[in-house]
Order: C-alpha cells, then structure tokens, then sequence
C-alpha cells in the first residue's frame, strides 16, 4: 500500500482489533499479508467478494468490522479476502469512447448511405427503361420485316405483293409508320401522314386481311376510312 497513512490506519485496526489476544509486537503489514472480507462493509467494494472470485475495495477505504476471535491474521479456508496492496488493482474494462459516433454522425451517416442507395436505385432503373427503349426500337425495324413474311406464309399476299411492300419498306424505310404519338393517342385522336395513308391504302388494296393483321401491330387507319373513301391524300395518286 503506497498510502502510508491508510496503512498506518489497517495496522492499528488490527492491533485494536487483537487486543484481547495480546500481540507481543506491534503488528505491520508485509506483502503476503491478508485481511478478511468481512471486516469491510458492502460500501466499501468496487467489486463485492464472492466464493470464487477475488474482490475490489475502493480507494482509501479502512476496516471498520472487527470480530471478538483472533481470527483476522490467520488464513481462513474457503473465505474471499482482499490484498492490503491496493496500488495492486486488475484494470476495469472501459469502453473507448473515442471509437464511438456520437448520434449525430451516425444519423447523417445513415442518411448518406440512404440517399446513394436511392439514386443508385433510380439510375438503375433509367438504365433498365433505356435498354427496353432499345430493344424496342430495334424489334420495331424487324416486325415490320417479319410481318411482311408472315402475311406471305399465311398466304394473306402473294409472293409478287410482299416483294412490292419489301422494296416499299426498304425505298422509304418506312420508320415513318412507327409513330410514337400515334402510339399513346387514341385510334380517334390518331393523325398520320401521307405515306401512311399511301402505305395502307396499297396494303388494303392487296388483302384486307393482310392490312387487319398489319394494323395489329403498328397503329394504321380504320378500315372503314378506306373503304368508304374518307382517307384522302394531299399528293397526286398514281393511276
């Protein structure tokens, strides 16, 4: 014990606490010395004795409970007792504060980390609709090619009429009856150009079947609008 003034205070205790027994010596404390758990009160621990494990005074703490036996100098079997040594202490475990976020860090962090998520989310997704607008795009130009082949398969049209709207697709590229407003708007509220009416005027003229099947793919005039002769050109028509 490095407090030479609370040693002086153990060693009188003992002495006081020896009396009847008539010590011949003044007694004094040595390093293998040992006092008695139960000569202290529960306030006095910082980690209380138990059967098996060692225990912990607080600082500048005295004995204050004496026993009318000589038992305090003695080694008492099965008793928890604690060092006189208190500058001998086993660290207590402490949590680095340091190392610790306060709640605003760790809330801003999980905002962050929040908010990439979400724009990661959102530019998946516009890559996703961009590659869909491609493919799209890209079987839009092959339908049409596919149609024609199919029309002459069903033998909705003969050989000579597909070969004559294969040369029209390929002449006038006809990217013109993909019309994306057309698309959204409806069959009312469609309008379409000259080489789309052109386009299916001939189409009709060659199998209303074939312009039926057509028509279910790409957005093209009511039939009945050719029929009745109400789908008029603002070009000459050749005879």
């Amino acid at each position: 014990m490095k407090d030479k003034h609370a040693l002086e205070q153990w060693e009188h205790f003992v002495q006081e606490a020896n009396r009847p027994n008539i010590l011949k010596e003044p007694w004094r404390a040595t390093s293998t010395s040992r006092l008695c758990s139960d000569h202290f009160q529960v306030t006095d621990y910082i980690t209380p004795p138990s059967v098996n494990g060692s225990c912990r005074l607080k600082k500048y703490v005295i004995p204050s409970k004496s026993h009318d036996t000589a038992t305090m100098l003695f080694t008492i079997p099965n008793k928890t007792r604690c060092r006189l040594d208190l500058s001998n202490k086993r660290p207590i475990p402490t949590t680095d504060l340091e190392n610790l976020s306060p709640p605003e860090k760790i809330a801003k962090t999980a905002s962050t980390e929040e908010k990439r998520d979400e724009l990661q989310t959102k530019l998946r997704q516009k890559i996703r609709n961009l590659q869909q607008q491609l493919r799209r795009s890209k079987q839009k130009v092959k339908t049409m090619n596919e149609a024609i082949k199919v029309l002459e398969e069903r033998s909705l049209i003969t050989s000579k009429e597909a070969e004559s709207l294969q040369s029209t697709f390929e002449n006038k590229h006809l990217q013109f009856l993909y019309n994306f407003k057309n698309l959204k708007a409806s069959p009312s509220g469609r309008r379409y150009s000259d080489e789309i009416k052109e386009f299916a005027v001939t189409l009709y003229f060659y199998s209303p079947k074939a312009y039926k099947y057509v028509r279910s793919i790409i957005p093209l005039p009511n039939q009945s609008l050719i029929r009745n002769g109400q789908l008029r050109l603002n070009v000459t028509q050749a005879s």
